[in-house]
């Protein structure tokens, strides 16, 4: 059973320096059952977090906000594993931890956290934003409470669901 969970924190960490891994961009859903693609940034196994980035003033910031419960979702067809994640959301936004994320992403990296009007805002043309003035970017530091893995194999389908109430100690679920 341990093996599903390796094969998916070695799946997770791939997929922040691959972008072509299933795991480089998960969905995120929030609150209200919004839902969006996100970019995974960061991952620890040891302090069991994942990190994503976000525009400052973007809903899923304002959503997680409210109510930090977020679910994370990945299909990855070549090892036919579909990942489910839940997870308490911790946003930071001008304190170290952020900081020290924005000055390592490149300049086209952080020009994207500067764009003018906010993200949703309607527009006529979409040459008619900027980029300038402060940047508002965030870290969305997701703090693993739950994960449950389906395993799809030819001869045996198995499911498995691991807490950290239970100090990640998984039990078998029927797929």
């Amino acid at each position: 059973m341990n093996d599903l969970l390796d094969l998916m924190w070695g799946l997770l960490e791939r997929g922040v320096r691959d972008r072509t891994l299933a795991t480089n961009r998960p969905t995120l859903a929030t609150g209200g059952g919004q839902m969006r693609t996100v970019v995974l940034r960061a991952v620890s196994r040891a302090a069991q977090t994942l990190d994503i980035h976000s525009d400052a003033r973007a809903g899923k910031v304002a959503q997680l906000r409210a109510d930090p419960t977020a679910n994370l979702h990945v299909w990855d067809t070549h090892n036919t594993l579909q990942i489910r994640i839940r997870a308490a959301a911790q946003v930071h936004r001008d304190d170290q931890i952020a900081a020290k994320a924005f000055t390592a992403l490149p300049d086209h990296g952080q020009r994207i956290y500067r764009v003018t009007p906010h993200p949703g805002t309607p527009i006529a043309d979409p040459r008619h934003i900027t980029f300038e003035g402060q940047p508002h970017f965030a870290l969305i530091r997701l703090h693993l409470q739950e994960v449950e893995l389906l395993h799809l194999d030819r001869d045996v389908h198995r499911r498995a669901l691991f807490t950290a109430g239970e100090n990640w100690r998984g039990r078998w679920l029927v797929p």
